[in-house]
């Protein structure tokens, strides 16, 4: 240890058949780590303000935020509850 912490495992390389095989078939891969491992300031939480905004509904940061890590259709669908909102499927899709 250095200065207190461990150091990492060496990165190991998968050189292996299947390995190379998957990876011709791989066309995007995505990470989802903002506010998990990235602050994003934010960002997320106010893109949804913005979908809510352009379906003229108004909804608070402070009522976002404690639903980021939730699938979004289900943190839609529970702001819609909360505010009361008549809604559809379309709806939720189209926010």
């Amino acid at each position: 240890m250095e200065g207190g912490m461990e150091k990492a495992a060496p990165f190991k390389v998968d050189h292996s058949p299947e390995f190379k095989m998957m990876q011709m078939h791989l066309k995007l891969v995505v990470f989802d780590m903002a506010g998990t491992t990235v602050s994003d300031n934010d960002d997320v939480a106010r893109a949804f303000q913005a979908a809510f905004t352009k379906n003229e509904i108004d909804v608070r940061l402070e009522a976002i935020n404690p639903l980021m890590g939730y699938r979004k259709p289900e943190a839609i669908r529970l702001i819609l509850e909360e505010k009361r909102v008549a809604f559809e499927e379309v709806l939720i899709n189209r926010i």
